[in-house]
């Protein structure tokens, strides 16, 4: 029906998706485009704050909705969800503190959702086989950090048990941390809606969000 509408009507709409224009989501965009981190294994992401509180919609669905759209940005590729765990607090199926774990490829995802949490919290960790990331929304003097860290177990079947142990070998390297001077992302979203730019969060990318939201069967 939207869909049918905006195209007799041919009306711009764009959604509140409003990472997709943060600058520093997009430089993360660039370093995995780049390999320059090498595989992602695992990432996580940390979206808390105390209040406000919705009636309508569980924290996930007032919350995570940003985290996926982040997700789906940076690597344009399905995300399946996989377990849920979910905490009613203030009463029943209100969902007030999430745990949703997802995957993407070969990549596993977590998210966790709180507007139960005494410090707000906005942390995207990164964990790739040649090093890590830390997004740190909250740390205005070093947003985005990266650790030339990396762990990986050797490769020793071929050799016998008695002579080596499977450690898990850890490296620790120099660390550095990315900070400029970025635009605000309602501002870039608005110049770009007027500029008639490519249409980042357009409807098809705003379905795919709902259905992925459906998938986890949380209201």
């Amino acid at each position: 029906m939207v869909k049918k509408l905006l195209l007799k009507t041919k009306t711009k709409i764009r959604f509140g998706y409003i990472y997709l224009y943060n600058d520093y989501i997009k430089y993360l965009k660039k370093l995995v485009l780049k390999k320059k981190i090498g595989k992602i294994t695992y990432i996580s992401f940390q979206r808390q704050n105390f209040g406000p509180i919705r009636n309508d919609v569980s924290s996930f669905l007032d919350l995570a909705t940003h985290d996926l759209s982040i997700l789906k940005y940076l690597f344009n590729k399905k995300i399946v969800p996989k377990k849920i765990i979910k905490h009613d607090i203030l009463r029943k199926n209100s969902g007030d503190i999430v745990f949703a774990n997802f995957a993407s490829g070969s990549t596993s995802i977590d998210i966790n959702v709180s507007w139960l949490n005494p410090e707000k919290v906005r942390k995207i960790t990164i964990i790739a086989d040649k090093k890590m990331i830390l997004y740190d929304e909250m740390n205005l003097e070093k947003p985005i950090k990266i650790y030339n860290n990396y762990a990986s177990y050797p490769k020793i079947s071929k050799y016998s048990k008695s002579y080596f142990s499977k450690k898990a070998f850890v490296y620790k390297g120099k660390s550095r941390f990315i900070k400029f001077k970025d635009k605000m992302p309602l501002e870039k979203e608005i110049l770009s809606f007027i500029k008639n730019d490519v249409n980042l969060t357009d409807l098809t990318f705003a379905e795919d969000i709902i259905k992925i939201t459906k998938k986890l069967k949380i209201v």
